[in-house]
């Protein structure tokens, strides 16, 4: 019988990487979609942030369900029902039913799109070039990001507004029903691991712990940096090639990766990469002019794009049973609900500087705990990177 430890060709990995990519769509372009949906039904912040907070929180119990209920449910039947899901849901978001339905259809969207996620990185993540697979997945992420903020939103949405915007990430994920003809039948995800699977659990979750800090402040960020451009004195067009812009540059960073860890630096470049979106976080709080703005925001996508590829090659380092990469997405998507959530109370009762203070704040966090990792490596059992 092919496990899921099987060697799988290229064009898996391939296929597996676009599916983390439609799966993470609203996530990657949350300004876009965020500011679409406002623009047209009328969205305050508070509600706002409850709206990217559903969609986030069904994103973070969709792999911790994979992980637990699902795993012996054949891929194929997991795969193709959560896609069709995804698709549905957000087809039917187009639709802008009232506040309280559109919450639970951003709930189902965010736990379908959640499963597929976390599907699709525990094949990147158990791979024997698990590094190599993660470095490109952000890198396209990046890369699809740019092309929605950039590109498909700003045009779309100056067509067909946030129904537009919804009924094209529907599509997309109907489109990825047919990629469970991929696995064999009866096939489930969890299997017994090949020998040498284990799994050091105190460095994986602690791994798992500093993302879920790093997209704490990512969500305050992504989800209001469009705000904080318009008061820069910038058009929201011009924010969102902006953005766009930032993504095209931060490739640089992603692909520094591989060498940074064959150099044995993959604590000191992950801890001076938080420290600098923290730093940016800072800028962006109060942005006195359209150049603080954009250096900013520049800044900020470069370091978080390295900082994220490199703490999610940390967790497989810890993780060689794949158990804990699976709950990758589950860390990334409570924090950026959470800091979605928050971010938007403090802008509305404080002030947008409270908000990205906050972020900053959260950055910071997730260096400490890389600090942690870095003191501890020498002394860590399976998988432990080398301390650098």
């Amino acid at each position: 019988m092919t496990t899921t430890n099987s060697p799988r060709p290229t064009g898996f990995i391939v296929l597996m990487v676009a599916l983390v990519c439609v799966a993470t769509s609203f996530l990657i372009a949350t300004p876009g979609f965020v500011f679409l949906a406002g623009s047209q039904w009328q969205y305050g912040e508070t509600q706002i942030g409850m709206f990217v907070t559903a969609d986030s929180i069904g994103n973070a119990l969709g792999p911790l369900v994979l992980s637990g209920l699902l795993s012996r449910v054949p891929v194929r039947r997991t795969l193709f029902t959560a896609a069709l899901a995804f698709g549905v849901s957000n087809l039917c978001t187009a639709l802008h039913p009232a506040f309280g339905a559109t919450l639970a259809l951003r709930a189902v969207s965010g736990f379908s799109s959640g499963v597929l996620a976390g599907l699709a990185m525990r094949y990147l993540g158990i791979h024997e070039k698990a590094e190599r697979n993660l470095t490109w997945l952000v890198i396209s992420q990046t890369l699809y990001s740019t092309l929605l903020l950039a590109v498909l939103l700003p045009e779309i949405g100056a067509a067909w507004q946030a129904t537009g915007a919804f009924t094209l990430l529907g599509l997309l994920a109907l489109a990825c029903a047919p990629m469970a003809r991929r696995f064999m039948a009866g096939e489930p995800l969890t299997v017994e691991h090949a020998e040498g699977g284990q799994a050091n659990v105190a460095g994986a979750l602690l791994g798992l712990f500093a993302l879920l800090a790093l997209n704490t402040g990512v969500g305050v960020v992504w989800t209001f940096v469009e705000l904080q451009g318009q008061a820069a004195g910038l058009g929201a067009e011009t924010v969102q090639r902006v953005l766009g812009g930032c993504n095209v540059v931060s490739i640089v960073g992603c692909a520094a990766v591989p060498g940074a860890i064959r150099r044995g630096g993959i604590f000191r470049w992950t801890i001076a990469t938080l420290l600098a979106c923290a730093a940016a976080a800072l800028v962006l709080a109060r942005p006195g002019s359209a150049g603080a703005f954009i250096g900013g925001s520049l800044l900020f996508v470069v370091a978080w794009a390295t900082a994220a590829t490199l703490m999610m090659t940390a967790v497989p380092m810890y993780d060689r049973s794949g158990r804990y990469v699976t709950l990758i997405p589950s860390a990334l998507c409570i924090g950026n609900g959470v800091g979605a959530a928050i971010g938007g109370a403090l802008m509305e009762h404080w002030s947008p500087a409270h908000a990205f203070a906050f972020a900053a704040g959260c950055c910071a966090l997730a260096a400490a705990v890389f600090a942690v990792l870095r003191a501890r490596a020498k002394g860590d059992g399976v998988g432990a990177p080398q301390a650098a």
